[in-house]
């Protein structure tokens, strides 16, 4: 038996203590481990009736619902997250702490981001192969290349509000990359948007 198998087993034992909420994080986390995202839902689901204000259950959700491809879900509780992360963040005065949360939250950023332009992608019909063309180069998401996408975008009929939502975690999104790995993750997602946009404008003008 795993360690994630072994601690499920022991938090069974432990559902009848008074940290209920805590408990079904644990397990919820555990069977998001090894997979099992029906079971961590179902433990997040509880967990969040029980506590409203615990905003990290909604990333373990969200990421529950993203690897189910319940892309819609997902993005909800992504936001949600991003939301009340984003004013804790402000209120952090615990260096470390600050960093630690920065670094969750540009992570979840790049997942929320991922989800709307997936959503977007399926509303216009645009084929994935399309969209997933490596960049060629570095991506510097400096005020010539914002304004150029900008401007794409303003062409776009946006009845859902997808593309303003992913612009305005875009642009903000720099304050919480604090890694190279989150700056190539960022500058991917971006090339990805802009063929996104690039191919939706083709079909449709």
């Amino acid at each position: 038996m795993d360690r994630y198998s072994e601690a499920i087993t022991h938090y069974n034992k432990c559902l009848d203590t008074r940290d209920e909420h805590g408990i079904r994080v644990q397990r919820a986390s555990c069977y998001q481990a090894l997979g099992n995202y029906e079971k961590a839902i179902e433990d997040i689901d509880i967990a969040i009736a029980k506590n409203k204000d615990h905003y990290l259950n909604y990333m373990i959700r969200g990421q529950c619902y993203s690897k189910l491809n319940n892309i819609g879900e997902a993005a909800e509780d992504y936001k949600y997250f991003l939301q009340e992360s984003e004013k804790e963040i402000k209120n952090m005065t615990d260096v470390v702490e600050y960093e630690n949360q920065r670094a969750i939250h540009g992570n979840v950023s790049l997942d929320y981001v991922l989800c709307l332009l997936n959503l977007f992608m399926h509303q216009n019909n645009i084929p994935s192969d399309v969209v997933a063309i490596e960049p060629t180069g570095p991506i510097v998401f400096n005020k010539e290349w914002k304004d150029d996408l900008e401007e794409r975008t303003r062409l776009v009929q946006d009845d859902t509000g997808i593309v303003n939502e992913i612009m305005r975690v875009l642009s903000d999104i720099h304050l919480y990359i604090t890694t190279e790995s989150l700056q190539s993750s960022q500058n991917q997602i971006l090339h990805y948007f802009k063929n996104c946009i690039n191919e939706h404008l083709r079909n449709t003008m």
